[in-house]
């Protein structure tokens, strides 16, 4: 799916232009701590300067597409950098994502993950 390839890049850029164009205004974000973001906050932490990531991988993806909408499932692996501190963190996660089709795009609607 081209617009996972484009969600995982603009994540990676930290392109918080690129993010809202791919999320609904309803966009669920839930992490594997268990808070959840709405789309203003995702995209605000998402793109803020206090981490980068370094490496980001969606391993494995498994998309099923049923009417106008998607699930799609992959392995997040990542590497990420605080900018603060300097210190290394390494994430290995499940992810699961609804996508939904509007108007001939296809948006996120909600996202989980879970640790592996």
């Amino acid at each position: 799916m081209a617009r996972l390839k484009a969600f995982r890049d603009a994540q990676f850029a930290r392109d918080a232009s690129g993010l809202a164009a791919l999320v609904t205004d309803e966009l669920s974000y839930s992490h594997s701590d268990a808070h959840i973001e709405d789309k203003a906050t995702f995209i605000k932490n998402a793109t803020s300067g206090n981490s980068k990531l370094l490496s980001l991988e969606y391993k494995d993806p498994w998309i099923r597409v049923a009417g106008d909408a998607a699930i799609v499932r992959f392995h997040w692996i990542a590497e990420s950098e605080s900018i603060p501190t300097g210190k290394r963190s390494k994430t290995n996660l499940h992810i699961l994502m609804v996508w939904q089709k509007r108007d001939g795009d296809w948006k996120l609607l909600a996202r989980g993950s879970t640790k592996l």
